[in-house]
């Protein structure tokens, strides 16, 4: 069907004002009161702002300059750090909020990690939130329609996914290629998807036991970008549209100028989807959630934001990790069988149970594989360990640094060995973009080895 006669959906109301691209993305504007000890702060206009740099914080700050002369004398009288502690209260959607705050100064402050909740015993039908920096291969097939009283815009923005007992829907704005592309060039953010989430059956649910579904996306998408993105300000509605919960906290958040290296490939739209619902299927078992969470922590925490040393040590720590779970807590070895084996020896039996080759292909790391042939055996895992070993007992340094590619290559090949034992703990089996063949075209992928 031609897309002019195909049947269009609104987008869906995202409550907060789209930016362009920015460090700062603005939650709230109004009047605003502090409260901390017997001290309760009159209201003056504020407001609440999203920081995106350096990771990510939510600022609070209020204009005395333009407040009532009265009002702000009294803030004006800042007592000092025994009162930093307290809670901010403003009007949010129309519903009186209240959430943690601290007191930097008499004029501003920033917002904790917690709650802030209409209704502590409410519960909602659907959660809207708008995503920063997911990119825009995730733009699916629904066609959606934007009528404005400067014109009409119809695009192809809708994608949808059943996790478990949930749906959930993500709408990309308008023009987002071209808004991606600025952000990208400039080191800068950009909200780029609204998320609504419902249970498939449509039955009510808390923000506590939405939080744990949040928490998994923010992970997996980010582990999938080899970069930070996250979902904004998550708001529970109910059957009537009100709000009755809202989740304030600061997430972690990366510049999509850090797009590069990463395992998904965007041109295989529906290997996200299948790494999404084999990611979740594991999500449910706590232990399992435990050593997933750690694994895709310690991957970013190597991405590319790292220097080149820390990057290789830390994902050669999450390898041996990885092992420890795998042959110790499974009693595949005694803790004395594995203790009494080098890194290599145990790096070496986990790639080979996931099928993942040994060799160092000379043509995409021609350094690594030339230290190899003298140094740790002569495979990737003795390699890694030799370069690991080089740089915290260093004795040469002209062995370690002389080759101007060696660390980056060694980097390389232990960031994919990491992809591939993530994606085959989670049961994945599409494609993956190999991290040691590059620059390589944006279209090439390959098999996972186990498929």
């Amino acid at each position: 069907m031609p897309p002019d006669e195909e049947q269009s959906d609104s987008p869906l109301d995202h409550f907060l004002p789209w930016s362009e691209p920015t460090d700062f993305f603005g939650l709230f504007s109004g009047l605003i009161r502090y409260r901390t000890g017997e001290t309760d702060l009159p209201p003056v206009p504020g407001s609440v702002t999203f920081l995106m740099r350096s990771g990510s914080h939510i600022n609070w700050n209020v204009d005395l300059g333009n407040a009532d002369p009265v009002a702000a004398a009294e803030w004006g009288r800042f007592p000092g750090p025994d009162h930093s502690v307290g809670e901010l209260h403003f009007d949010f959607l129309g519903h009186p909020l209240t959430v943690p705050a601290h007191r930097q100064a008499k004029d501003r402050g920033f917002i904790p990690a917690g709650f802030g909740r209409f209704s502590s015993a409410s519960t909602a039908t659907r959660m809207i939130a708008q995503w920063v920096n997911l990119p825009p291969d995730l733009r699916g097939q629904g066609l959606l329609r934007l009528v404005t009283p400067d014109g009409s815009w119809r695009w192809r923005g809708r994608w949808q996914i059943d996790l478990g007992p949930w749906h959930i829907t993500f709408d990309s704005r308008q023009n987002l290629d071209e808004l991606y592309r600025d952000a990208a060039r400039n080191y800068l953010c950009v909200p780029t998807h609204t998320m609504e989430v419902r249970q498939q059956d449509g039955s009510p649910f808390t923000a506590e036991a939405v939080d744990s579904l949040l928490t998994a996306l923010h992970l997996a998408f980010s582990f999938a970008l080899s970069r930070w993105t996250a979902p904004l300000l998550p708001i529970g509605f109910d059957a009537s549209n009100q709000p009755v919960w809202s989740i304030w906290h600061p997430v972690h958040v990366d510049t999509p100028g850090l797009d590069g290296l990463r395992w998904w490939n965007a041109h295989r739209p529906a290997d996200i989807r299948a790494f999404l619902t084999a990611f979740m299927d594991r999500w449910d078992d706590l232990d399992e959630r435990e050593t997933l969470t750690f694994a895709m922590t310690s991957a970013l925490a190597a991405g590319q934001t790292a220097v080149v040393e820390q990057r290789l040590m830390t994902t050669i720590a999450e390898i041996e990790h990885l092992s420890w779970v795998d042959e110790v807590l499974t009693r595949r070895l005694t803790e004395q069988k594995w203790r009494s084996e080098n890194a290599a020896w145990r790096i070496r039996r986990l790639l080979i149970r996931a099928g993942v080759p040994l060799h160092v292909d000379p043509h995409r790391t021609a350094e690594l594989a030339s230290y190899a042939k003298s140094n740790g055996g002569g495979d990737g895992p003795g390699a890694l360990v030799a370069v690991r070993d080089a740089i915290t007992h260093p004795k040469d340094r002209r062995h370690l640094y002389g080759p101007p590619a060696l660390l980056s290559e060694a980097s390389r090949l232990a960031a994919r060995y990491l992809d591939l034992l993530v994606l085959r703990r989670v049961g994945y089996n599409g494609h993956i973009n190999d991290r040691t063949k590059f620059p390589r075209p944006d279209w090439e992928s390959e098999p996972v080895p186990w498929a």
